[in-house]
């Protein structure tokens, strides 16, 4: 969300924050054709710490823009559609981890309880990056902290395996295809 006025504070115009955000959005579009492929063929936890390390370093990228003279307009739209890119991906990732981890049955009443506390993170997140912004005149330290949270959410999803059930095998990450039987 302040990515936006990010770029704006670096020196971008306000005209071309906006159109990088236009390009972010333009990026949300074909990550969820390729998140949703991706995720059919491996593992969601890999497909969801990888994530989060993609985000991780296009932030890295972002942060960098203020290290030095502004990057050429292609530098900033090609991250800008990266990042797009990466966290459209998150949407099509949730819909698939929570049945994987807790079951189809479970997973309505256990994706409401957990909606209300995600609304208030995702609420938050930006509230609380432009109190440190009000505080510090700087983004540097929320995304820092953001940054954080990536790493530790791709170390976290990366740990945690499916449950198995009683009288269940481990599940398989790919579906398996089936022979035809032949006549």
């Amino acid at each position: 969300m302040h990515i936006p006025a990010y770029y704006s504070d670096i020196g971008f115009t306000a005209v071309i924050a906006a159109f990088a955000m236009s390009v972010y959005a333009f990026g949300t579009l074909g990550a969820r054709i390729f998140w949703g492929f991706l995720v059919e063929r491996v593992h969601v936890r890999y497909c969801m710490s990888a994530a989060c390390i993609a985000a991780f370093l296009g932030v890295v990228v972002v942060i960098s823009f203020s290290a030095g003279p502004l990057p050429p307009l292609w530098v900033l739209f090609s991250v800008s559609f990266y990042l797009g890119f990466i966290l459209g991906g998150f949407v099509i990732l949730q819909g698939v981890v929570w049945p994987d981890y807790f079951g189809r049955l479970n997973s309505g009443v256990i994706r409401g309880l957990a909606s209300p506390l995600q609304s208030i993170a995702g609420s938050g997140g930006p509230l609380f990056a432009a109190f440190l912004y009000d505080s510090l005149k700087s983004y540097k330290m929320a995304f820092t902290i953001f940054l954080g949270c990536y790493l530790i959410a791709a170390v976290m999803v990366l740990v945690a395996k499916p449950p198995v059930r009683s009288g269940q095998k481990r599940p398989v990450a790919v579906a398996q295809p089936t022979k035809l039987a032949s006549n």
